[in-house]
């Protein structure tokens, strides 16, 4: 199944699929656990020499960069000033100011021209407005809009003195699946939960919290050790 990766992901220099961090770059791969964004930034760092150098210097065929506007633009990154950008390049401090306000107005014409797209083809045909699922044999074919899910989240919790509560089990697999979006996001990121901390926090949530794990397991949004003492969060948003 093909994967989008979405601008979120090529800033950061990797995207996932179901229980995997992929390398934007190259084959490299490391199962979602609590540490795997840091062992996947630690690959861009010292293969690729971090996630700004490898996407200014991507070999994707939709990279037009010239070299002179990869340099320009690696050093706006690194925040240097225009003096030491103008000596560093041996260009005019006009020249830089002129390409720092060529890169904005691209960058609006861009914005410009996805919106243009998008009313002519539809969000979907961009996955614009869509909700980025887990990839599971269970969310092969379900697709959510954001509108779609904020109308679902609306219609199933609600928030008591900030705790959010679930009030009702939908039956149809598409709002189930939004519903464990939303409880997901309760979970941090990175955090290993021992059984009774993880089973207080999604208690809090719906009173039957086995079923609510078996849900997030399935649409693999979590994961647990074998005797199902630890669970953690292997999907990022």
């Amino acid at each position: 199944m093909h994967t989008t990766i979405t601008t979120a992901d090529w800033q950061r220099g990797f995207h996932q699929n179901h229980d995997q961090l992929l390398c934007n770059y190259c084959k490299f791969t490391v199962a979602a656990h609590p540490r795997s964004v840091d062992v996947m930034a630690r690959h861009l760092e010292e293969i690729h020499g971090g996630p700004v150098a490898a996407l200014l210097t991507s070999s994707d065929r939709n990279n037009t960069l010239t070299a002179r506007q990869r340099d320009l633009l690696a050093a706006f990154a690194r925040g240097d000033s225009d003096a030491e950008i103008a000596t560093n390049l041996s260009v005019s401090l006009s020249t830089v100011r002129h390409q720092r306000f060529t890169f904005r107005s691209k960058a609006d014409q861009a914005r410009l021209y996805l919106a243009q797209f998008q009313s002519a083809f539809g969000d979907d045909t961009e996955h614009a407005s869509l909700l980025r699922l887990p990839q599971t044999p269970y969310t092969r074919d379900i697709s959510i809009t954001q509108a779609e899910y904020q109308r679902i989240i609306a219609k199933y919790f609600s928030t008591d003195k900030g705790q959010l509560q679930l009030e009702a089990l939908p039956r149809r697999e598409k709002q189930r699946l939004a519903v464990c979006y939303r409880v997901c996001l309760i979970l941090e990121s990175g955090r290993v939960y021992t059984r009774t901390d993880f089973n207080q926090l999604l208690g809090a949530v719906w009173a039957d919290y086995n079923y609510l794990t078996r849900e997030l397991i399935d649409f693999g949004f979590i994961s647990r050790t074998t005797d199902g003492t630890q669970y953690w969060r292997i999907f990022n948003e």
